[in-house]
């Protein structure tokens, strides 16, 4: 009886750690995959082509090839805003050694960069025309993840708060941020104002419509609170296909070749994450392609690609060694463009519903064109294709436009920080003006720093030690990621 007891225990034991190592193995698997953030409720919508009514199509030659050309239109949907005032065409070329120069004077960043700046008046016009900016905008507690919390203050860069989880995706978004705005603050010799601001490092800022006047990377056309921002890239992206944005502007230049010596179709590497892109990939497969070199790419992570696209995959400078280049909006925007515009080669862009800081530069006809607009879903790809194909001198014409406009002016390093410092500004006359210190309890130093002359608790964290504190400090990570070191 005795043995036929344990025996039972001994099963049930068993059973027990049978069932453990199946739960722990199931956690482990949610450890290592987290479910990513679902946008597409916050997103207007468009029917994608595959879905209702095939199109009908007609066919066209492109090159020595007939290929079939898609005619059912996309949605109509409203492109972006264009520049507000006329472009100076006019401005004088940027030095080349002054286009990588962080510390522009004032006049100098009006002389070279003079429409750079239109989203900072915009947004600083809704501002003044809302009551400006309150100390309550300024709370991050509305959102769990990505937000970050600043000032400045006699010249240097404080952190206050942020709201970060996961495994530190964007930690390292912000700490490019922090460092572009540090940068263009340290090499300036001119007055730096006093301010606090937030600052979102997510693709989407406001997912819930909270409405919070928060710096972005993009913005929707109705979202007027929102500020935007240069993204991380123009500081570095962590991929190895990209990397430090000055060193890819360098890659780009070492190997850039005359356009009619470039390979004379469009090319586009990317996730198959949305609607638009599985567009892409279905006119191209069902034109039969002959104008595109149009691949997807999986990825194992987020900054690793799957093994068995990895031989699809070609580095951002790689891109340049063709005379068409495609751009496609992702979870929101899509941090492509600006290497693509580096380029000398005609960047081919849908009909975009995310705005970045410089898109109001964008030219879609004209004698000043600078890039090729095409339907939402790509129906008219294989026309457009055609058409740039048999009109080369044209084709030519519009990449010349896009490298005046783009690569040797507005995307360059020193424009970036002219317009961090112009935004900095901006902000600061519609916004309170920060505190050094904390009126607070002294004794706790759980988020801050105490000055020991005073006795005084500082706000916040110098920017100097934050960058070697954040991931230590500021990582939300739960106890079982942990455990299995997945943060």
């Amino acid at each position: 009886m005795k043995t036929m007891a344990t025996a039972v225990a001994r099963h049930r034991v068993s059973a027990f750690l049978s069932i453990f190592t199946v739960i722990l193995t199931a956690l482990y698997i949610v450890a290592i995959f987290p479910r990513k953030p679902h946008y597409s409720s916050h997103l207007p919508t468009s029917r994608p082509l595959g879905q209702g009514s095939r199109p009908t199509t007609s066919r066209a030659v492109v090159g020595n090839s007939e290929v079939p050309l898609l005619q059912t239109p996309s949605p109509v949907l409203p492109s972006p805003p264009v520049a507000t005032r006329p472009i100076q065409f006019d401005a004088p070329a940027v030095p080349a050694e002054l286009s990588g120069d962080y510390g522009l004077s004032d006049e100098q960043c009006d002389l070279y960069f003079p429409d750079l700046y239109q989203e900072i008046d915009r947004a600083a016009s809704y501002a003044r025309d809302h009551g400006n900016i309150s100390t309550d905008d300024l709370d991050i507690s509305w959102k769990k993840d990505g937000l970050v919390r600043a000032m400045i203050h006699d010249r240097k860069l404080y952190i206050l708060n942020a709201t970060y989880s996961g495994a530190g995706y964007n930690i390292r978004r912000s700490l490019a941020i922090l460092g572009s705005i540090n940068r263009a603050m340290v090499a300036y010799q001119g007055p730096i104002p006093d301010t606090e601001f937030t600052f979102s490092v997510n693709d989407i800022a406001d997912p819930d419509h909270v409405g919070k006047p928060v710096w972005t990377f993009s913005r929707l056309a109705e979202n007027e609170q929102q500020w935007l921002m240069p993204d991380f890239g123009y500081w570095s992206w962590e991929l190895e296909l990209v990397g430090e944005y000055e060193d890819v502007r360098s890659r780009i230049a070492a190997i850039e070749e005359p356009f009619l010596e470039k390979t004379a179709k469009a090319l586009w590497r990317g996730a198959k994450n949305n609607d638009l892109r599985t567009d892409l990939l279905r006119v191209a497969e069902e034109s039969g392609s002959q104008w595109g070199d149009i691949q997807e790419i999986k990825w194992a992570s987020r900054t690793r690609i799957s093994s068995h696209t990895k031989g699809n995959a070609i580095p951002i400078p790689e891109h340049c060694k063709y005379q068409y280049l495609i751009q496609t909006e992702g979870a929101s925007y899509s941090g492509r463009g600006k290497y693509l515009q580096n380029c000398n080669s005609v960047v081919i862009i849908h009909k975009r519903r995310w705005i970045e800081n410089y898109h109001h530069l964008l030219i879609a006809d004209g004698p000043h064109q600078n890039f090729v607009e095409v339907e939402r879903n790509f129906s008219d790809l294989p026309q457009t294709m055609h058409d740039l194909v048999v009109d080369p001198a044209n084709a030519e014409k519009i990449a010349n436009n896009s490298v005046k406009m783009f690569r040797d002016r507005y995307l360059t390093p020193a424009a970036q920080a002219c317009y961090w410092r112009r935004l900095l500004s901006a902000w600061s006359e519609v916004s309170p003006k920060p505190e050094l210190y904390d009126a607070g309890d002294v004794a706790d130093q759980s988020k801050s720093l105490v000055d020991v002359d005073g006795g005084r608790k500082l706000r916040g964290i110098p920017y100097e030690t934050y960058v070697l504190t954040a991931f230590d400090q500021s990582l939300n990570c739960g106890w079982f990621r942990r455990m299995f070191r997945r943060c």
